[in-house]
C-alpha cells in the first residue's frame, strides 16, 4: 500500500543569496538578487507534476509570482523587488532523493 498523495507532497523554499550590485544609483541605493529554489516532491511521485504547475502559473491562488508581485515592497524592507524569471521544471537532487523544483529570480532594490 502506498502513503495518500498529502503525506508525500511538500512545498520547501530555499531563499538564497545571489549578486549584489553596489553602485546602482548615486542616492546609495543598491541591488540584491535572489535565487528561490522551490523544492516541491520526489519526482517519482505520481501526482508531482500536476500539481507543481499551479506554483508556476502567473496568477491564481497557488501562483508564487502573483504571491510575490502582490507586495513589491516585501513589507516595507525594500524599495522594490520584481520577478525576473522561473526556471521551468527541474530535478534536483538532496540527501539522496531527486525532488521535482522550480526556482524564481527575484531583483530587490534596497537603499543603505
Amino acid at each position: 500500500n502506498e502513503l495518500p498523495v498529502s503525506h508525500n507532497l511538500f512545498h520547501c523554499a530555499l531563499i538564497i543569496p545571489d549578486d549584489i550590485s553596489y553602485a546602482d544609483t548615486f542616492a546609495g541605493q543598491f541591488t540584491v538578487n535572489f535565487r528561490i529554489l522551490i523544492l516541491f516532491a520526489p519526482v517519482d511521485n505520481k501526482v508531482a507534476m500536476d500539481t507543481i504547475l499551479p506554483l508556476m502559473e502567473a496568477t491564481g491562488t497557488n501562483s508564487i509570482y502573483a504571491k510575490l508581485n502582490a507586495d513589491l515592497t516585501l513589507d516595507g524592507k525594500a524599495e522594490t523587488s520584481k520577478v525576473q524569471g522561473c526556471s521551468g521544471i527541474e530535478n534536483t537532487p538532496m540527501n539522496n532523493q531527486t525532488y521535482l523544483s522550480t526556482e524564481f529570480k527575484l531583483e530587490v532594490l534596497l537603499s543603505s
